[in-house]
């Protein structure tokens, strides 16, 4: 019994010496956990960068860009299926890319994109110059007054995140 109790106090010490080293190690730290307390640390909150819900939204009824596969719904004018289809690269699992690296394209299409085994140079290529062309449509829509308000802000903020050439109106240009 005196051996199991030595024990016990034994554990108790050193786990109140590792929690002491802790907080020393802490209280030297430098940053955002320099001014908090133990009870203060939580995990800081996931950002979501480059969300922006009108954005995705514009691309419903819109032409395919991708034109990726032969059987693409925008060839047919079938704009019914249309979504925001996100760039691929530079993403891990259960990520996706900023909301400005989208495109917009058909179920056919995005489905190539994400699941085919095209190459991936293939993929990139297609993608790319289908974000050229999207670029060229959110210009248009950041100035079309027939858009509504927040289309035109969606893409006003894709533009900036971007960090494309801004829109010109020859109409007020000096």
């Amino acid at each position: 019994m005196f051996r199991s109790a030595r024990r016990e106090r034994e554990d108790t010490d050193r786990r109140e010496r590792e929690k002491a080293a802790r907080l020393h190690a802490l209280a030297n730290t430098v940053g955002r956990a320099a001014n908090m307390g133990p009870a203060d640390l939580l995990p800081a909150p996931k950002d979501v960068p480059g969300r922006n819900a009108a954005v995705l939204e514009m691309a419903h009824g819109r032409p395919c860009l991708l034109i990726a596969v032969p059987g693409c719904h925008g060839l047919r004018d079938d704009h019914s299926t249309t979504v925001a289809c996100h760039q691929n690269e530079g993403k891990g699992m259960g990520t996706k890319r900023p909301d400005q690296y989208s495109v917009w394209g058909c179920i056919a299409c995005h489905q190539w994109l994400d699941q085919s085994g095209a190459p991936r140079e293939t993929k990139r290529a297609r993608f790319l110059s289908a974000h050229v062309r999207q670029v060229d449509y959110w210009r248009h829509i950041a100035t079309s007054p027939a858009e509504p308000v927040r289309y035109r802000n969606g893409a006003q903020w894709a533009l900036q995140m971007l960090n494309a050439t801004p829109v010109i109106d020859l109409e007020t240009a000096p």
